[in-house]
């Protein structure tokens, strides 16, 4: 009888390890590597700013899934639009992110920006903070995909208490922000994206005269 007991506690244990490791509720500190190929020179802003279709500064509400993208798991939130720099973003987003835990392990981009030095969870991105961000358009994931290279991201912001007005304002003055201005009129399209509908030179004159003084401001 105590051998049957101690049989089926030590199958419910192991049934609620596992089920917690696919679950991703067991995390172990354990990261690997996503090894990354780019098909342009991301430290440029122009090309970076060019291939992307839309750069936004938004807040981070929640996570909320990680799903298996191109044999690699990627994290999707919820990002609430606090105002473009390219593209017309308006409310909610959905962004997903290359890498996050699979089966209790950390997967990052070999090279990727860690947010936060020294913590492997850091890599992610964190709901209350607020970021810029640049991402493509991803049919498949019915979402936002945010470029993996390190120049594609920037937190703007820690504090999840400020106003959607006050992070704004803050984000004018920030060196990122300002760059991809300055980049966004002098972008230049990837030919492994030419129907970039957000292209600067898509724009109404009107419009690209606006950007065009506003980014003379910065000089």
């Amino acid at each position: 009888m105590k051998i049957y007991i101690y049989g089926t506690v030590i199958l419910m244990v192991v049934f609620v390890f596992t089920a917690g490791i696919h679950a991703n509720f067991i995390k172990f500190p354990v990261t690997k590597n996503i090894h990354n190929v780019y098909v342009a020179d991301f430290n440029k802003d122009n090309i970076l700013v060019g291939f992307s279709d839309n750069i936004f500064i938004g807040k981070v509400n929640k996570e909320i899934e990680t799903v298996d993208f191109a044999k690699a798991p990627v994290t999707k939130y919820s990002v609430d639009i606090i105002s473009n720099i390219k593209g017309d973003f308006k409310g909610e987003v959905f962004v997903y992110q290359q890498g996050g835990y699979k089966n209790g392990i950390l997967f990052v981009v070999e090279g990727g920006d860690q947010i936060v030095s020294g913590k492997a969870e850091s890599y992610l991105l964190h709901p209350g903070y607020t970021y810029v961000f640049a991402t493509v358009k991803n049919h498949i994931l019915k979402g936002n995909l945010l470029l993996s290279h390190p120049n594609a991201i920037e937190l703007i912001s820690k504090d999840d208490n400020a106003s959607y007005e006050l992070l704004k304002k803050n984000s004018e003055n920030n060196e990122t922000v300002i760059k991809f201005k300055k980049a966004y009129i002098n972008e230049e399209i990837s030919k492994f994206h030419v129907d970039n509908e957000n292209s600067f030179l898509s724009l109404p004159v009107e419009k690209q005269q606006e950007l065009r003084s506003e980014a003379e401001k910065f000089k």
